[in-house]
Order: structure tokens, then sequence, then C-alpha cells
């Protein structure tokens, strides 16, 4: 089975490329592809004469081994990765992902259409030869992942007609001019999968093949412990070392977490959804559920956040924003995410010691204290944390549930589904929908029929927020925000979504998914997961396991946008099935090892050097690279750290220091003001929103009388990134405040 996969997943990319056929003739070009037509009269100054076929280089990938990325965050040094890419451990990674196969131009071929000659095939001999003054490009792009480009010029005067393929700005673009940066055209693409159902299918071919060089490392690593004389009285004092373990790892984990909380992320929210979370529990937290729109609500109102009939509020179901207003109110916010992530770990870890024995447990719980997706979530203010706490909470409880039969259980698994749809409403569905196939098939109706109400007190929660919100139970808050967020393919609005822009999400979040689950090189964590399967050792737990995660990932190819912002966070809520099934892939070498005639201990120990040989990547090489990365972490696109001189980090959270009178700050940029408006005081309604010592308002000093007049009183300064910090400027308005200069 693996090596039919590893075949076919070698083959697909050549059989499904993008095909590209490019005529230009009577000052006419047209192009085919991706199951169109375009046809283009571009003003060119004179005939075209030459062709170039652009391929990315590997400082322009979408997801490097080091889990930069230039889709979301823009994090790339490509310096940095210019002088990696000599390296061998570079080269290596690169071969496991065949690198040089990503974006490729092939099958080039030009033709002259004024006698239908070939003039030259091969994209360097199509390079290199003239253009015919009619004649037909026929190209096709492998693998497509970074933008590649055909681009027409003229020679006098210089004149290009540029064909951009980008997946991931979902697009085709046309652009002329001397440099060719006019757009002209744009056209959604991609809308055929077989190319993207392909890149898939080579990601699973090398993967399961990762599986059998896993395999052998393990065997290796047997015999060398074989071999040692003093080896098996260390193996077997290590199995007995396990009753501390969940302790000791637990502990180790928190500070861990509660480090790049504070230390990177400054205990403050910084992507544009973790703001309006923050708001959010700001309004619970004041025993509200929307605040009264104070004057001037234009310049405090954030990314997603609406105002229906007198009520502000912001876009996302309440279960998340009442756990951290929850921390609000103890005045421990910042460490809500990082506890919830430990009880994920946790939950999963009793999840996989009943569902496989205890040493299962605690290898899930070493996955899951090494994964540096879960560190790094954590502290973001975000969702995802929350579910994932929820939904491992389920697993943990349906596993005993089975094993005791005891039906509290059932109801447990039900109330905890209902929070997790009161937090992330699809990712619950796509968790909780296995759960109940699995008791339908074991006919557990009695079972089913608990669960059901335990979660319908949540649904009813649900429906009755969105009434007091929106004031209607079926319009949800996000769709009153933005009525285009919606899921399915089609058009929406502005948005566009189609099955093959699906299966491109689905290649990006696996592709990072890789690295950023353990740490490990490329292949080799995904590796794990079919491994159950393939060395034949898969028990009905593993079906549910795999079920589980094929369900999840399919469901989320509907999903029109792309979710990767400090890992591949729509899978967040899947780490759960990811963890227990990456364990039993583990067990599975073991056994596999015991049946080819290794004994126990040595199997075990040769499944414990592989994981920490490849862990060595993820403690010398991967974590030290993200926490570069997100050191001063402020999500701002091609800035890796902003500092926030002007607040000090506490037990308690930020604290803003050096303010001394009542302040008003302007912070024209966006993107600084959804992390700066969470210094804000949790209370921003018409009656207490002037009592709020040091408002920051998502305004400029073109907007300075308004927001004075708005809030009066106050000194005023306005706030930008300067040599890696925000700064703050005083200003001085005149007694008109229609004219603001700088203060000295």
């Amino acid at each position: 089975m693996a090596l039919v996969l590893l075949v076919l997943g070698e083959a697909a990319p050549g059989w499904f490329p993008v095909h590209l056929i490019v005529e230009a003739r009577d000052g006419r070009v047209i192009v085919e592809t991706d199951g169109s037509q375009h046809i283009l009269m571009p003003p060119v100054p004179g005939p075209w004469t030459r062709v170039r076929l652009v391929q990315p280089g590997p400082a322009e990938r979408e997801y490097q081994i080091d889990g930069s990325d230039t889709t979301s965050r823009k994090d790339r040094d490509a310096d940095e990765i210019r002088a990696m890419a000599g390296t061998v451990f570079y080269q290596l990674a690169a071969w496991l992902r065949d690198e040089a196969s990503y974006s490729r131009w092939e099958q080039v071929r030009l033709v002259d259409l004024g006698d239908g000659r070939v003039v030259a095939t091969g994209r360097e001999s199509v390079e290199a030869a003239l253009l015919p003054n009619a004649f037909r490009l026929e190209a096709n792009l492998r693998r497509p992942e970074a933008a590649a480009q055909v681009d027409l010029s003229t020679n006098s005067p210089v004149f290009h007609g540029i064909i951009d393929l980008s997946r991931n700005r979902r697009s085709l673009v046309w652009l002329i001019g001397p440099r060719g940066d006019d757009e002209v055209g744009r056209w959604f693409f991609p809308e055929q999968p077989a190319p993207f159902a392909a890149e898939l299918l080579h990601l699973l071919g090398r993967s399961v093949a990762a599986g059998y060089v896993l395999l052998v490392a393990a065997w290796l690593g047997a015999d060398l412990l074989e071999r040692a004389p003093s080896a098996g009285g260390w193996l077997a004092r290590a199995s007995h070392i396990g009753a501390f373990l969940p302790l000791v790892v637990g502990g180790a984990w928190l500070a861990a977490a509660g480090w790049v909380t504070v230390g990177l992320y400054h205990q403050l929210p910084h992507i544009v959804d973790a703001a309006a979370f923050y708001f959010e529990s700001g309004v619970l937290s004041s025993g509200k559920l929307w605040f009264e729109p104070p004057p001037g609500v234009e310049f405090l109102k954030g990314y997603f956040e609406t105002i229906v009939d007198g009520r502000w509020f912001a876009m996302y179901p309440p279960g998340a924003p009442a756990v951290y207003a929850l921390g609000r109110l103890l005045g421990l916010a910042w460490l809500t995410g990082p506890l919830a992530g430990l009880a994920l770990i946790l939950a999963t870890s009793l999840a996989a010691r009943h569902m496989f024995g205890p040493a299962a447990g605690l290898t899930a719980l070493g996955l899951g204290a090494l994964s540096p997706f879960i560190l790094f979530q954590a502290g973001s203010f975000m969702s995802h944390p929350v579910a994932g706490a929820a939904l491992a909470g389920a697993l943990a409880s349906l596993v005993y549930a089975e094993r005791t039969r005891h039906l509290r259980w059932y109801l447990a698994i039900g109330g905890l589904l209902g929070w997790g749809f009161l937090t992330r409403e699809l990712s619950t569905g796509l968790f909780g929908l296995p759960i109940v196939v699995w008791l339908a098939i074991h006919r557990r109706w009695r079972a089913i029929g608990l669960l059901i109400a335990a979660t319908l007190p949540f649904a009813l929660a649900y429906l009755a927020y969105n009434a007091q919100l929106t004031g209607d139970p079926f319009l949800l808050p996000r769709h009153a925000v933005d009525p285009a967020d919606l899921y399915g393919f089609g058009t929406y609005g502005d948005v566009h979504h189609t099955l093959a822009a699906g299966l491109v999400f689905t290649d990006e979040y696996l592709t990072l998914l890789q690295f950023d689950l353990f740490g490990w090189p490329p292949l080799f964590a995904l590796s794990l997961l079919s491994l159950p399967f393939l060395l034949g050792g898969a028990g009905r737990y593993d079906v549910l396991l795999g079920g589980a995660l094929l369900v999840y990932i399919a469901g989320f190819v509907g999903v029109p946008g792309l979710g990767i912002v400090l890992g591949p966070r729509f899978y967040y809520e899947a780490l759960p099935w990811l963890l227990v099934l990456a364990t039993r892939g583990l067990q599975s070498l073991a056994v596999t090892l015991r049946a080819l005639g290794v004994p126990p201990l040595p199997a075990r120990g040769g499944v414990a050097i592989v994981v920490g040989l490849l862990s060595l990547n993820t403690v010398l090489f991967y974590d030290p690279h993200l926490v570069e990365r997100r050191t001063d972490y402020f999500a701002i696109d091609d800035n890796r750290g902003v500092r926030i001189p002007f607040i000090t980090n506490t037990l308690f959270g930020p604290m803003l220091t050096g303010f001394d009178r009542r302040t008003l700050v302007l912070v024209p940029d966006v993107a600084v003001y959804k992390t700066l408006s969470a210094l804000n005081c949790p209370l921003l309604d018409a009656q207490h929103v002037q009592q709020c010592q040091v408002l920051f308002v998502s305004a400029g000093l073109d907007r300075a009388a308004d927001v004075v007049q708005a809030y009066p009183g106050r000194s005023l300064f306005t706030a930008q990134v300067s040599n890696g910090a925000v700064t703050l400027q005083p200003y001085q308005c005149r007694s008109d405040h229609v004219t603001c200069l700088p203060s000295s």
C-alpha cells in the first residue's frame, strides 16, 4: 500500500499540472488556463520579442523548514534561507520535499502560428528563441505553489506583459507596462482541483514512505541497544519513572508557555481575531453582553466588531471570551490560554492511556509537550486553546465512558461538546460527528440521548446570545459583521471559493503541520499517522482516530479562508486525534520490531532513540527560530518584532507606565491598534468610557479634531512604529482643534 501511494504520489503532479496556452496575434493576447480563456488587448508599442518563464526559488517558497511563511505572517528572512540553502541539512530537507519540482515550468513549446512550425521546445530553448510575429506558447506548471510567471517583452521601447499565477493570492493576474507592474486584469485561480489533489497525493505518498524510514531507524537503534552491555539495566530503570512525569512535564510546559506569553507576546493579543475576543471578554467581564456605544465609537471599534440597533459587539460566539473574562476577573487573563493548552495535553494523554495503556498515555504527554503548535498558540488570546481543551476533554470522557459504562461520562461528553460549540462551531461539529457515529455503530442509543440532552442547554444559550446581540436567534453576530462569511463553495459578496481553492488550503495546512506539530524535519510527523494502518496493527480505536481526522480535514475544505496564524490554527482542535494517532504510530513501530524478533525493552528503546533524534531538530533548530521570529511578536507583515516600552509585564497582566494624566493616544495604523486597543479599560460603554485614564483610538492626525471633541480634556499623543518599537509623539492642538502640532 505504501509503495502504491508513493508511486502514485510521485507520478500525479506530472499527470495533472496546470496547463497554460498563450497565443499572440493581431494585437491580441489569448490566455487559456485553469479551464477558462481570457482575451487581452495590451497597448504594445512593438512586436513581442522574448519570453521568460519565471520560477520561484527556495526563499520564495510558501513554507520553509524553519516554519516561516510568505502567506500569512510573511516573516521570512530571505537572506537566512539563501545562506542555509547550501548546507547538508537543508539539502536533505529539500530532497525529502522534492524542492526542485515546486512551481516548475515543464513541456514548454513555442509554435509559429504563421506556418505551424515548432520554433523551440524546452524552457531554456524557448527563452533563447526570438518570438515570431504570431505565436503560441504551451507550458505546464508542475506542483504550483509559490507564484510563477510568464513574462512577454518587447525590445524598443521596453514593454512587458506578465501573466502571474499565484495560488496564495488566489489569482491569475495580467500585468503590463515598462516594468510590468500595472495590473489591468485579475481572475480567480484556481478553479480546477486536479493539480492540487495531485499535490496532496504527493505529500501523502512521501509521508507514508518516510514511515518505513522510521521503522528502519528504530530497528538500527534497537540493535545498537541490544549490543550495548549496560543498556538493559538503563532501559529497565527508565521504564519505572513514569509516575511523576505528568506533574514534571506539565509544570515545565506551563512555565514555558507562560514565558512565551509574557516574554514574546507582551501578555497582549496581536491578531485581529484575538483583539475581538479580548474586547468581547471585557464586555462579558462587566456583566453585559454588549456595550451601549459611546461618543466617537468609530475610533474605538475594532476590525471584527459592529454596531446593530445601538448594540456594540464582536462577531464571535461567547465560549472563549467567557473563559478569558473569568481570567480577567481574576487578574490572570494572560494565563488562561496556557492553562487551556495544558488541559488539552493532559486530557489527550488521559485518553491515550485509557485507549492503549499507560505507555501510550506518557507518549502522548511527551508529544503534546514537545509540540510547538500547542506551545506558541497558547498565549495568543485566540479561541483555539479553549476549544481544544474542551474537545480533548470530550475525547477523554468518551474513552472513560466506554471503559466504565458510567452514564455520567456521556453527559460530560455532551457538556464539553456544547462548550466547544459555544467556542468554535464548525470545529466542534466536525469533532463531535465521529463520536456520535461511534456511539451509533455500537448501539449506545441511551448514551446518544444523554449526550444530546447535555448539549441542548448550550445550543439554547447560543441562540439566546444571538438574539440578544442581533435581535434574531438565527442571525449570527459574524453574519451581522460580514454577511459573506459563509461556509461552502460559490460566490458570497466579494468571496469566491472553489473545491480547488479548498484543496490548496488543505495542502498549506498539512505542509505547515508537518513542521509545526512536533518541530521535526519534513514528512516524519505526518508519517506517524499512517503507521498503525500500514504496519497491520490497527484496532477499532485506530479506525475512530483515523476516520475522525479525515472527517475533520475534509470538513475544512469548504471554509473559504486561510487559517494559518501561529501554526495551521484551523487544525488546532484536531490535536487530540493527531496526538493519539501519532502515539499509536510509535507504538506500531515497537510492536513491529517485536514481531521481527527484537526483545521488548530494546524495541521501545529503538523507538525512543528515533524520537530523540528527530526532536533534536525541535530544540536546536525549529524552536529557536520560532522564538527569534516571535520575540516582541506583533503580527505585522514583514516585521519580526516590535517592543512596547510604555508597558510593564506583571503577574496580573500588562500595566501602562509613564502616564500621569488623562491621555488620548491616536493610533493611525490599524495593525498597531489591534494590540494597543487591549490596553484600554474593559468598560468602554457610554457610561464609563470617560473614566478610562488612557484611551487608545484608531485615528490619525487628520481626525484629531473629531477625536478630541469626543474625548476632551486629555493630553494628546500619536503612536507609530519606529526602530522596532512603538513610540509616542506628543501633540498639542489649537483651541479650535483644527490644527495639531508636535509638542516639545
